[in-house]
């Protein structure tokens, strides 16, 4: 069973933003959207705001608030199975409480100021909103379908004012995934000098590290098992006999520091 992470907010807050990324990580992407898309063409009806209001409205008329969530189950369930599967758009409260009954979810709340969501909603280049458009939208998403609900009640928040690459690093850190930046970060302030080689195998083995506790989490009964205190059932300690040896040169010691002076690391002045 994969992961299965929902991405909710307002519209035009960076949800499809966030999935994306996602995508790119390995996750498949389930669009809740996309329900309405297709309807929308199954009868012969032009995309627009107000047709996919009406068409939001139609079906929750027919199959309850939870309308969305009743309809891609079938589809969560299976891309699941093999994979880990982000869920783009997730609406009303009552898909939350559905998809929360089925699943060990995790609900991420993409926020971001309203005057920024409007002018990405007008600058997009599929769907375009006017300001009164999104304004409309907003209000009756809030009063209709109680979209506030799996906002004021998501596992975590990401706020997303900035660029592109300042999200992608907040997901990055949400996810507790590691990254050439974050690694090259740490080790300057280790006062360690790292080439891209040298990152690049650090990357991977966070990343054999990662999936093997993956393994281990997912791994039936994991919390009946007696902690260990070694890794060896039958280890003793033996003290090694206290034999006088050369150390290793002081220069090649010093080799990994940035910053050297005499036989001393440099490191910057901390306190007045």
């Amino acid at each position: 069973m994969g992961k299965i992470i929902a991405i909710v907010g307002m519209c035009g807050s960076g949800k499809s933003v966030a999935s994306e990324y996602l995508i790119g990580l390995g996750y498949k992407r389930v669009y809740f959207g996309g329900v309405t898309m297709d309807k929308l063409k199954e009868s012969g009806l032009d995309i627009t705001p107000d047709n996919e209001k009406i068409m939001r409205e139609k079906l929750r008329s027919e199959l309850g608030m939870g309308a969305y969530a009743k309809v891609l189950l079938p589809t969560i369930k299976e891309l699941s199975l093999n994979n880990d599967v982000v869920l783009d758009g997730l609406y009303s409260w009552d898909e939350l409480v559905i998809l929360n009954n089925e699943f060990n979810m995790t609900t991420i709340a993409v926020v971001a100021d309203k005057k920024i969501r409007y002018d990405r909603l007008s600058k997009r280049i599929e769907r375009p909103f006017s300001e009164s458009d999104a304004i409309k939208r907003d209000i009756s998403e809030i009063e209709n379908i109680a979209k506030a609900g799996p906002i004021a009640y998501a596992d975590y928040y990401i706020f997303n004012n900035g660029t592109i690459n300042d999200f992608h690093n907040r997901l990055d850190v949400l996810l507790n995934k590691f990254t050439k930046e974050m690694i090259d970060d740490y080790a300057g302030k280790l006062l360690i000098g790292l080439t891209d080689d040298e990152n690049n195998m650090v990357l991977k083995e966070f990343d054999v590290i990662e999936k093997s506790m993956e393994k281990i989490a997912n791994m039936p009964d994991i919390e009946k098992v007696e902690p260990m205190t070694h890794a060896l059932d039958d280890f003793s300690f033996i003290l090694r006999e206290d034999v006088a040896k050369e150390s290793i040169p002081v220069e090649n010691l010093l080799q990994n520091c940035d910053s050297v002076e005499d036989d001393f690391v440099s490191v910057p002045k901390v306190v007045g």
